[in-house]
């Protein structure tokens, strides 16, 4: 799925930058073609997105917003997308089944915030424009650079949380209890 995003978002702005660039050379106003040509491909993948989905994991849309899951919440498979919004995964006191669970969070620009309690392992995927990562210490930001972090536990966890996530502008911060 990363390299889906990274090849999406790549194209995106491989496109925008071919039309600025015969904007210039051809003395037009690149905008005028821009704004169709974004809600086209917004409004592309939006309907394509479902397609894309892994079988039998949660939808969960939001165009702007926050979403918060703490306390006793039951963590299963899930595609979270979000066009501009605060994403709160509270892991210390969820119901996290024994394995892997994949979580894959995606929009334009987002802040993800993850607690995650001793002998969970958790994986953190992430692709993006812009990048700011702070994942248990250790701090990285990025333009254009695909990051992964693992904490220790995660290769001998019974319960693992795999993250990947998609921005174009990012920020994500991963905490142990």
């Amino acid at each position: 799925m990363q390299n889906r995003s990274s090849f999406f978002l790549g194209g995106i702005l491989i496109l925008f930058g071919l039309i600025f660039l015969a904007g210039n050379i051809f003395n037009f106003n690149p905008w005028e073609i821009g704004w169709p040509l974004i809600l086209i491909v917004v409004g592309g993948w939006l309907l394509l997105r479902p397609r894309m989905v892994t079988p039998g994991a949660n939808v969960d849309f939001h165009f702007l917003g926050e979403i918060k899951r703490r306390g006793a919440w039951q963590v299963a498979p899930e595609e979270i997308t979000t066009f501009v919004g605060d994403i709160d995964l509270d892991f210390s006191q969820a119901i996290i089944p024994p394995g892997q669970t994949r979580l894959h969070i995606s929009g334009f620009v987002g802040d993800v915030d993850v607690i995650v309690p001793a002998g969970v392992g958790i994986r953190v995927i992430s692709s993006a424009f812009v990048t700011d990562i702070k994942f248990m210490g250790q701090k990285h930001e990025g333009f254009l650079t695909p990051v992964e972090f693992t904490n220790p536990e995660f290769a001998s966890a019974e319960r693992k949380i795999l993250l990947e996530t998609a921005w174009f502008v990012g920020d994500i911060k991963i905490k142990g209890v």
